[in-house]
């Protein structure tokens, strides 16, 4: 009872037009409050959207550089078909390697690089692969071992990044025009090819990088 007697007193103190001030400005006020609110909200979930972006990219490129191929997941339809005949040169070796060779021809000054796999020591790979090369007849001279390892990832990187090397297989050149030291017709990794960058990558990890990415 004493306290609404108090209430409307203080009512009865205001005048008309101090109480018509505080109500806009309260208005105003709940209303900078709410729209305050809803901007950092906003600033919140935006960053917390980017970071979750951010996030999922860099794991996605962790796992295509790191990672095993999944089987049945590797597409060979680009690969030469003679470089994927396996030569067992060695009855006492159960481990397959891959290996990089290259074929220089002297009379036109350019290299040919391809890949072969097989069991025993990888110079007797390169010469089993290089015995019935269907480059031969063109004058190349004798497959030269480049490099072998037991990760078939890391040689089709290699062999690829060889050929950039040498200026890019003719198929490129044919594109841009430009000239190229290198024997080979086409790529060994298409430009599209989905593990391109991952072949790339697993190769520049095992023998160091000798040429920049040139796939899409």
């Amino acid at each position: 009872m004493f306290q609404n007697d108090t209430d409307n007193q203080i009512d009865g103190n205001l005048s008309p037009s101090t109480k018509g001030e505080i109500q806009p400005n309260l208005l105003n006020y709940k209303r900078f409050t709410l729209i305050l609110s809803l901007l950092i909200v906003s600033i919140v979930l935006a960053v917390v959207q980017w970071g979750l972006h951010e996030t999922k990219e860099i794991g996605e490129k962790k796992i295509a550089e790191w990672t095993e191929i999944p089987t049945g997941f590797e597409d060979e339809s680009f690969e030469v078909p003679e470089d994927t005949v396996t030569y067992r040169l060695s009855d006492d070796s159960d481990i397959l390697i891959y290996v990089t060779y290259t074929k220089f021809n002297p009379k036109t000054g350019q290299t040919y690089v391809g890949k072969s796999q097989g069991y025993g020591e990888p110079n007797a790979i390169v010469r089993g692969r290089d015995k019935y090369h269907h480059r031969n007849a063109e004058g190349f001279l004798p497959a030269v071992l480049d490099k072998y390892s037991i990760e078939k990832p890391a040689i089709r990187g290699r062999e690829q990044q060889m050929i950039d090397y040498y200026g890019g297989a003719w198929s490129d050149r044919k594109v841009d025009g430009k000239p190229t030291l290198s024997a080979n017709k086409i790529r060994a990794v298409a430009k599209k090819h989905k593990l391109g960058r991952y072949y790339h990558k697993y190769a520049t990890r095992e023998f160091t990088e000798i040429a920049k990415y040139t796939g899409f």
